[in-house]
């Protein structure tokens, strides 16, 4: 396999999507993760440039998405629902996040073996949907060394609150529903309830000013509890694009690879 080309191998039950030469057994191992709607093929692009750099890149389907696809009414469609039924995405979207998060911790140690690879950095980047993912696998496995999301959110209580009220739901109604029924769930696991395991960790977060997706305070909300646990503040970025809305930008890709290399090589140098 040459450094743009891939491999594709099912290691516990998940098909994963390998860029880059495993010939550089010690190259850092990155996970590239796709939003919603999408499916491993969604990053390819992205994938061989950083192989093309030097990393083992690899891409793997979410939860519910592709291939993985197990219920089609789970399918993250925000638009024309009931009230009852917007709530419900809440609980639904979630289940993704962390199943997929789960994936990736899972694969930072089986991965490795299955190809013969010692990598010296491992990484996590992703885009929306995979944004979120990215953050919440940063929380859930320290053995994660930098991470990078990009247009994703650590605060699912505020994303999904701003969300409610951007599509014209009753907010009171999923205040009444958010902590009956999902609030021990995102206590457990969501990367702002769990600020401790960032601790000096490098974390590039990169959000479009203008997003009405994924709407800035999300991130600014994590930003500001976590960024007192950083004694070095060049190893925290919370990186604003003005006037981009929800999408990922070249301009805003390159910062990103940029942050991600340079921290992965830094930390195991």
């Amino acid at each position: 396999m040459d450094r743009t080309g891939h491999i594709t191998i099912g290691i516990a039950g998940i098909e994963c999507c390998i860029f880059g030469s495993l010939a550089r057994a010690r190259a850092p191992l990155v996970f590239v993760v796709h939003g919603a709607g999408g499916n491993i093929e969604s990053n390819i692009d992205r994938a061989r440039d950083l192989a093309a750099h030097g990393c083992t890149a690899v891409t793997i389907e979410q939860r519910n998405h592709g291939r993985r696809l197990v219920d089609r009414r789970a399918l993250l469609r925000w638009h024309g629902r009931s009230t009852r039924d917007f709530l419900a995405m809440t609980n639904i979207m979630y289940e993704i996040i962390v199943g997929t998060a789960s994936d990736i911790s899972l694969l930072i140690g089986m991965l490795p073996a299955r190809i013969g690879i010692a990598p010296s950095g491992i990484g996590v980047t992703g885009f929306s949907l995979g944004g979120h993912v990215t953050l919440m696998a940063a929380a859930m496995d320290t053995r994660i060394d930098c991470a990078v999301p990009f247009i994703g959110s650590g605060d699912y209580h505020t994303l999904m609150r701003l969300r409610t009220a951007q599509y014209g739901h009753d907010v009171k109604a999923f205040d009444r529903y958010y902590e009956k029924r999902l609030q021990p769930l995102v206590k457990r696991y969501d990367p702002i309830e769990h600020v401790s395991a960032f601790v000096d960790r490098p974390l590039a977060m990169i959000n479009g000013g203008a997003d009405d997706v994924v709407q800035l305070p999300c991130n600014e909300n994590f930003h500001a509890r976590v960024r007192p646990l950083y004694t070095d503040k060049a190893k925290l970025r919370l990186s604003v694009h003005e006037n981009v809305k929800h999408e990922v930008t070249k301009k805003m890709w390159a910062e990103g690879r940029t942050f991600l290399l340079s921290r992965l090589s830094a930390e195991r140098a």
